[in-house]
């Protein structure tokens, strides 16, 4: 089944009146017409955007990058596009190797403004591990920078090589400064490790974003 275009129209009729052939009994009778875009805010859940090749691959370097690769959908939301109380999801997958003691940084950003950061984190050894982010964003408050709040919790999961055990590190951050649902907003997610070296590598297998309220 083809995917049904934004806009669509669909018409619907009041549960009290009596329907034939599809539709409402009496020629327009408490009948409305509804968007498919309607529907999609009534049910909730949307896919914004899924990564279909692998991301570029940050090693041996301290600048600080951008892991996300093509995808279908959009990781931007329109001006005026967010209400207070969205909720969305975004999961992350990769390859990952790092030296012992390896510090790397990732940066949860919209329009080049951190939402939310790990700050730098201190790395067990480990080499071609994957990894995985899960991200939770919540809309606290509409409006202008200043006025608007994003809440944004996530967790860093990877495994070290020595006894395959997991590590986990979480993070969170409220803000309330440079968030600005006035304006379009685009999500990257950028790292950065502390030291350029070849064993320094991450890369992203796998990115989805999906608006969950």
């Amino acid at each position: 089944m083809s995917n049904i275009p934004q806009g669509t129209k669909f018409h619907g009729v009041d549960p009290s009146v009596e329907t034939v052939n599809k539709g409402s009994a009496t020629a327009n009778a408490l009948r409305d017409a509804y968007t498919i875009d309607d529907m999609v805010n009534y049910f909730g859940v949307k896919g914004l955007f899924t990564q279909i090749e692998n991301g570029p691959v940050v090693e041996n370097t301290t600048d600080e990058l951008t892991i996300i690769g093509n995808g279908l959908g959009s990781l931007s939301i329109p001006a005026n596009g967010f209400v207070r109380g969205n909720t969305f999801k975004a999961y992350v997958e990769g390859e990952l190797s790092s030296l012992n003691n390896a510090a790397l940084t990732i940066n949860i950003r919209d329009n080049g403004n951190v939402l939310a950061t790990t700050g730098a984190m201190s790395l067990v050894s480990t080499s071609g591990n994957y990894y995985h982010i899960d991200i939770t964003f919540v809309v606290r408050e509409i409006g202008g920078a200043g006025t608007a709040e994003l809440m944004t919790s996530g967790s860093f999961h990877y495994t070290k090589t020595a006894n395959n055990s997991p590590e986990v590190i979480g993070f969170d951050n409220l803000n309330n400064t440079t968030f600005d649902t006035t304006t379009l907003s685009t999500l990257d997610i950028t790292v950065q490790w502390g030291a350029a070296d070849p064993a320094n590598s991450i890369d992203t297998h796998l990115l989805t974003l999906q608006r969950i309220f």
